[in-house]
């Protein structure tokens, strides 16, 4: 069988993470997070001084990129939010295409977990693209005590609208029933056998 690369996107806390597991376990797939990539990317001193130089002085607190801040400034202005996303996006990028060419060569499948997958036209590079959605009432329950109600209907402003993706995804998950529904659905993608509904 062909390797794939299986794109997995989605509002935050729509279920991402708990899906592209499963895909990784299920199908013995590598794995890759435009999350994890751009934490690290704020680990490296050359980001953090771009960072600095683009959003002033108190962006990096005590050699660390203060993220809450950044996340402040950025859900409030979209051209800062653009201005970040131009600094950091090209790397995710790029990592992920080194991710897929070593997938190919070993004939592995890739699940890639990319929030703004569409926004950043990463689906270009995924040959399955599957879109998680849930109700904001139960990403609302799932969301981190650390960010705000406020701060968390900001973030999804930068989301280009569900109609967008449903109509340009192999798959879509509805995750508002129990996890063994969520499962299923994906055991009838791998089968082939996966629709909109």
């Amino acid at each position: 069988m062909r390797s794939e690369v299986i794109g997995v996107t989605g509002l935050p806390c729509a279920g991402k993470t708990t899906l592209c597991n499963f895909l990784k376990r299920r199908l013995n797939a590598v794995y890759f997070s435009a999350d994890s990539e751009i934490h690290r990317l704020f680990t490296l001193e050359w980001i953090k001084e771009r960072i600095k130089r683009m959003f002033g002085d108190t962006a990096v607190v005590a050699g660390m990129v203060d993220r809450k801040f950044l996340a402040s400034v950025c859900f409030e202005d979209k051209k800062k939010i653009l201005l970040l996303e131009g600094l950091l996006h090209p790397y995710v990028i790029d990592a992920s295409l080194k991710i897929i060419y070593l997938c190919r060569r070993m004939n592995k499948h890739l699940v890639m977990d990319v929030p703004l997958l569409f926004e950043s036209r990463m689906n270009k590079l995924c040959d399955k693209i599957i879109f998680i959605r849930s109700s904001q009432k139960e990403r609302i329950k799932r969301k981190s005590p650390l960010i705000s109600i406020d701060n968390f209907l900001k973030r999804e402003k930068r989301f280009i609208n569900d109609n967008y993706k449903i109509d340009r995804a192999n798959c879509i998950i509805y995750n508002d029933k129990r996890i063994d529904y969520i499962f299923k659905k994906v055991e009838r993608y791998i089968d082939g056998r996966c629709y909109p509904n």
